[in-house]
């Protein structure tokens, strides 16, 4: 059985998370609210490889960099046929104005409070789960 490993990342700034509206043709959840995130490709040896992974996504999709990271949770799910790891991290915010790379991947780029996603119409259960668990690290690390 494979799976596909997929990593997100809670980007914070201030009291404030970049969120996205994944595009309308996205096979999972496209049109939802949701952190900025992908799949780990297939890569030979590495370390680290869930941050690189991530921080590349970051970049590609909203063009920001990401300083330190903090892991929050994994789940599991099932997409159609695909059997998904999901890790979620918190990540700060280092450097950088976002920006939408494409279209496809990235309908409108946010900047929301936790309670700001929280109530959003747009936002599935799985975002706001991952929201609530986000808060305590932000608060305990003081970013």
């Amino acid at each position: 059985m494979k799976y596909i490993v997929n990593v997100e990342g809670a980007i914070v700034r201030g009291d404030q998370y970049l969120m996205i509206i994944r595009g309308q043709g996205e096979a999972h959840a496209g049109g939802a609210l949701s952190f900025v995130g992908g799949k780990v490709e297939t890569i030979e040896n590495a370390t680290d490889v869930l941050e690189e992974t991530l921080r590349r996504e970051i970049m590609e999709e909203v063009g920001i960099h990401v300083s330190e990271m903090s892991y929050v949770q994994s789940s599991h799910f099932i997409a159609g046929d695909d059997r998904v790891v999901d890790i979620v991290f918190l990540c700060r915010c280092e450097a950088g104005e976002p920006r939408i790379a494409d279209l496809q991947e990235v309908e409108s780029i946010l900047w929301l409070t936790a309670a700001e996603v929280q109530e959003h119409s747009l936002c599935p259960s799985w975002t706001l789960a991952a929201m609530q668990r986000v808060e305590a690290p932000r608060h305990r690390l003081k970013w």
